[in-house]
């Protein structure tokens, strides 16, 4: 009777310990699992701040001379482009497009980030800026910097990580303003009939010089 009670005891702390060591497995199974879950949510979150990043530089540049379209359909009215004036690019209407333009796309990528992430946003900062390349030629960049708590970040402390995120990421795109292109075109066309010969490279770049020292000198009166 002692003995079968000894062996009774035996294999109920056997029980017990086996009960144990399958909690504990199931335990750590489930924080690898979390952190493989949060893990996926982090290299989501990184491509949707690409993503957007990219897709509004391409949005705003597609329409940029139309800063009064919407970016997410891209629609331009026929009134929208019989009301535009060739002069839009002059000192302070270049300045007043830029303004309408980056606005635009601060609010697009902001929109864009609201619908396409999942974690819980902790800071967001865009950066639209127009660069200038040549005669009727400029490119816009836009660089989206966002901070997220990964969903399920607790499980990433247990692993020496921080459930916290910063992402940056920069989209650039050409600005299309057919417009703009072709009475630039035309202007350059009027001046080699005025010279009555080709206008070279040179001539070009050096014009487009004496335009940027002018317009600079005019800015710096402004100021």
């Amino acid at each position: 009777m002692k003995k079968w009670w000894k062996e009774s005891a035996l294999r109920q702390q056997e029980n017990g310990m086996e009960a144990i060591e399958g909690l504990l497995v199931i335990t750590l199974m489930l924080f690898v699992l979390f952190y493989i879950w949060a893990f996926g949510f982090l290299m989501y979150q990184n491509w949707a701040v690409q993503y957007v990043a990219t897709d509004t530089a391409s949005r705003i540049a597609q329409t940029y001379g139309y800063s009064s379209s919407d970016p997410i359909t891209g629609y331009i009215s026929h009134a929208a482009r019989v009301s535009l004036s060739p002069y839009r690019y002059k000192d302070d209407e270049e300045e007043k497009i830029q303004d309408v333009n980056a606005n635009r796309a601060e609010k697009y990528a902001r929109y864009s980030l609201k619908k396409a992430g999942f974690a819980k946003e902790k800071g967001l900062d865009i950066e639209v800026t127009t660069v200038k390349d040549a005669l009727a030629a400029s490119h816009v960049e836009v660089k989206v910097t966002a901070q997220y708590e990964i969903p399920f970040g607790f499980a990433m402390k247990y692993f020496g990580q921080s459930p916290y995120r910063e992402f940056t990421a920069t989209g650039r795109a050409v600005c299309l303003d057919i417009q703009h292109y072709i009475y630039t075109n035309k202007s350059l066309d009027a001046m080699e009939d005025a010279i009555g010969a080709g206008v070279s490279s040179s001539v070009i770049k050096t014009a487009e010089k004496v335009i940027s020292i002018i317009r600079s000198g005019f800015k710096a009166l402004k100021k």
